[in-house]
This record gives C-alpha cells, sequence and structure tokens, in this order.
C-alpha cells in the first residue's frame, strides 16, 4: 500500500511545484496514507525523496502546509503509535534480527538470512545498472538518477553514519529505501527518450534484465 500511494504524494509536490492549487490537498492525501500504511517507508521517504525533490523543484510554503496537514490527517494512527510504545512487548523487535547493520551488503558474515540478501543484492545491482543505463542515454545523471544512486549508496551502507540519525534505527531494514529506489527509477525511465537508443545504455538494460 505504502508503495502504491507514495505517488499520490509525488504528485501533490510535482503540482505545488507547478502553482497548482490542487497540489496541496493531493499532498496532504496521499503523505497521511503514506504514513498510515508503513511508517518506516514513510519516514525513509520523508528524509531523502520529499525533501530532495521539494528542494530540486524549489521550495515552497505549500509544500511543507501540505506535509504538516497530512501529518494531522494521520495523527489518528500515529500519535498512539508513537505514544505507547511502552506498552507494548517490544524488545524482540531490536533483536540483531532486526538491527539495521547487519543488512549492509559489505558485511556478508553478518548477515542473518543470506538467502535474502542474495535477492536484496541482486536487485540493488540491477538498480544501479538501470540507473547508469539512463544517464548514459540522457548523456546526463539528472535528479531522479542521482537519487536513486545516492540511495543505493545508503542502503547498501557505504553511508553509515545516515541509520543513526533519530528514528532511522527503527526502521529496522535498510532495504526498505529500495521503495524509493524503485519509484525514483521509474520515474526516470519514463522521463528518458529512448528514440535514439544508445547501444551502451542497452547492453546495460539487458544485464539489469538478466
Amino acid at each position: 500500500t505504502a508503495i502504491a500511494v507514495l505517488p499520490v504524494a509525488m504528485l501533490g509536490l510535482r503540482r505545488i511545484a507547478d502553482g497548482r492549487a490542487s497540489g496541496l490537498p493531493l499532498l496532504a492525501a496521499g503523505y497521511a496514507a503514506l504514513l498510515l500504511s508503513h511508517l518506516p517507508v514513510a519516514l525513509l521517504a520523508s528524509v531523502t525523496l520529499l525533501p530532495a525533490y521539494t528542494l530540486w523543484r524549489g521550495r515552497r510554503p505549500a509544500a511543507i502546509g501540505g506535509g504538516m496537514l497530512g501529518l494531522a490527517l494521520a495523527a489518528v494512527y500515529v500519535v498512539p503509535a508513537l505514544s505507547l510504545q511502552q506498552w507494548i512487548s517490544a524488545a524482540w523487535l531490536w533483536s540483531p534480527f532486526y538491527r539495521v547493520e547487519p543488512w549492509f551488503f559489505f558485511t556478508p558474515s553478518l548477515w542473518p538470512e543470506a538467502a535474502t540478501m542474495d535477492v536484496i543484492v541482486r536487485m540493488a545491482a540491477a538498480y544501479a545498472l538501470i540507473a547508469v543505463a539512463i544517464a548514459l542515454q540522457a548523456r546526463s545523471l539528472g535528479f531522479w538518477v542521482t537519487l536513486s544512486l545516492v540511495c543505493l549508496m545508503l542502503v547498501s551502507g557505504l553511508i553509515p553514519w545516515f541509520w543513526r540519525l533519530p528514528g532511522l534505527s527503527k526502521v529496522q531494514f535498510p532495504w526498505r529505501l529500495m521503495t524509493v529506489v524503485g519509484f525514483a527509477l521509474i520515474t526516470a525511465l519514463c522521463s528518458t527518450d529512448f528514440s535514439k537508443r544508445r547501444r551502451p545504455a542497452s547492453w546495460l538494460l539487458v544485464a539489469a534484465v538478466v
């Protein structure tokens, strides 16, 4: 559900950037739905995709207003979820399996589930190949490719201090940020002109599929 409603929030931001009145309620509804769907993904999108896009397209008060309104709409869930932590048996949620660090790409000896990480690393490699292919085709990194590559670096653990920021360790699995990577790459693919295909980009896309 979070993956499905994230584009709604982003469409709201896009319309706000374009100066359209429908942007604020759309952002509020999309962001509220994102919070109500999956708090870890909502948190990760809130510190990567949403602020990065807002800064890229130009800061507008309506973007902040829409986000705050969305938070208010979701308060019926978010406030209890954050304030009633002491009333649940959550000790097992912070066991080694649910800590961020063991899931980094370059520490295979710590992986809680090697089979799971094998799939995730392959997905990340495919995403990286797609990002490079788009950059070669467009002859530019562009915002969406840059965002996807930065997020892949975060997922892999190449920027470990990011996961020490307040609250981010509670997302449990860094690969939940792949939701943002997927959205960024789909947007980049849809925004790239492939009418004149460049051979290196085509081969990289084939390699990504493989």
